[in-house]
């Protein structure tokens, strides 16, 4: 309650005092009223500058106490931090920026349009400057993998400058911020029958700088044992829709990839004809997942490999979204894309992963809407031909190309193979100059005793 004196209420009384009462008194006691009124004027505003002095003491006591609150919860985040940062890395070192080997905290504008509909899980995340990964550490391969696709309406691929080159990445376990007993190694899968299979493909890289190339050729990040067969034929065709095909149609295409550990192993249980009757259902068979490891390291073969594919355009306001669990196995010509196709809460249940949580827009289904429709393996036999003429070493290689390409009928006069070849064949050129001129040797001035 406030303590200031209420002198307007004096002032009222003083009016309804008896007229007769006023006339008689002196002037004296009429000019002390008057006084005594302003002196409680003066009262009740030093009164009323004390009051705010107070007011102001106790904000700034209740300012510190908060900024003293915040504090601990800094504290207690930083100390959170230190947790969640590997190998004692600090939060300044997480922060930078283009690290060759990504950081431990989104730091890129691409970072945050990967994020904005939620990622698949929370556990042990990698931010890479042109995808986000979360590892499993047990495994020694990547959990899974989150990466954009730009539509074509935003660039013209045939255009684009290809500012990194495949022959100048190599696969390595060596990351400075995963720990050297849970790293992969090559060494691991050396003479295991298994392929070295990206889950962010390497070619999608081809636009970005080097370091973003390398860092799809991380073993821990993004490689798992692949089946080379599937590797090379139908997991491909499958990364040539979401990288090809897709952005043809839609202004976006997001894509997580990654490892499933699916039961392939079923015991049947023999039922007991003399058992006592039960209450409860007996168990007739047993369930296992059965995978190989290769290496010392132990590097986990999943049984299956999965894609989760939504595709969003700007004058549609639904996204379409797809779910595919592909067997990591050889794989027939005639196998279709929807013959693997699985609801996605299906393979939530199977991976113990959220897809795309955050969405605000209504999901259709992919392939109710698209045709779904992957090359087919002749396509992909075109397709291959400037790939191989550019994996070749030598001119024996390349004429083994061309040879190949001409008995499966293959047209070698299009602008992509004449293209290839004249590149390769002026690669090889400089090559052997480069050669001979090292091997040549070199003459020296002869001088005079």
């Amino acid at each position: 309650m406030s303590r200031l004196f209420n002198y307007n209420n004096l002032y009222r009384a003083l009016l309804i005092v008896p007229t007769g009462l006023l006339v008689g008194a002196s002037v004296v006691q009429y000019r002390s009223a008057e006084e005594k009124i302003d002196q409680l004027k003066k009262i009740n505003h030093l009164i009323a500058i004390e009051e705010q002095h107070q007011q102001h003491h106790l904000t700034v006591i209740e300012d510190a106490k908060t900024r003293q609150n915040d504090i601990e919860k800094i504290a207690k985040l930083l100390g959170y931090m230190r947790e969640v940062l590997p190998n004692n890395m600090d939060i300044e070192q997480a922060q930078l920026p283009n690290q060759q080997f990504g950081t431990s905290l989104p730091v890129t504008e691409k970072h945050w349009i990967l994020m904005k509909n939620g990622l698949p899980s929370s556990s042990n995340l990698w931010f890479y400057d042109q995808f986000i990964v979360s590892h499993d550490l047990e495994r020694k391969i990547p959990s899974w993998v989150i990466q954009r696709i730009d539509g074509f309406s935003t660039y013209n691929p045939s255009d684009a400058d290809k500012l990194s080159d495949r022959k100048s990445s190599y696969f390595t376990g060596n990351h400075p911020f995963v720990d050297g007993l849970m790293r992969a190694d090559n060494k691991d899968y050396l003479g295991s029958g298994w392929s070295r299979g990206h889950l962010v493909p390497a070619s999608d890289m081809a636009r970005y700088p080097q370091q973003s190339m390398n860092q799809t050729f991380l073993l821990n990040s993004n490689i798992v044992p692949q089946n080379m067969q599937n590797n090379g034929n139908f997991w491909y065709r499958l990364e040539c829709y979401c990288k090809s095909t897709l952005p043809k149609q839609f202004d976006g295409v997001t894509v997580v990839s990654g490892p499933l550990f699916k039961p392939n192993l079923i015991e049947q249980i023999e039922i007991d004809p003399n058992a006592k009757p039960s209450r409860f259902p007996k168990k007739t068979q047993r369930k296992y997942i059965k995978h190989e490891v290769i290496g010392e390291n132990n590097v986990a073969v999943p049984t299956h490999l999965f894609k989760v594919i939504m595709v969003e355009r700007k004058d549609m306001p639904e996204v379409m979204v797809g779910a595919f669990v592909i067997p990591n196995e050889p794989i027939g010509p005639d196998a279709v894309l929807t013959d693997y196709e699985v609801p996605v809460e299906t393979l939530e249940r199977e991976t113990g992963l959220k897809f795309f949580t955050r969405l605000q827009q209504k999901t259709l289904n992919l392939c109710e809407y698209t045709d779904c429709k992957m090359m087919t393996e002749r396509d992909l036999d075109i397709w291959n031909i400037p790939r191989r003429i550019g994996w070749s070493k030598n001119k024996r290689e390349l004429d083994r190309v061309i040879e190949d390409a001409k008995s499966k009928n293959i047209d070698i006069e299009t602008t992509n193979i004449i293209k290839a070849y004249n590149d390769k064949i002026k690669e090889l050129d400089q090559q052997q100059q480069q050669q001979q001129t090292i091997s040549s040797p070199t003459s020296t001035p002869s001088t005079q005793s």
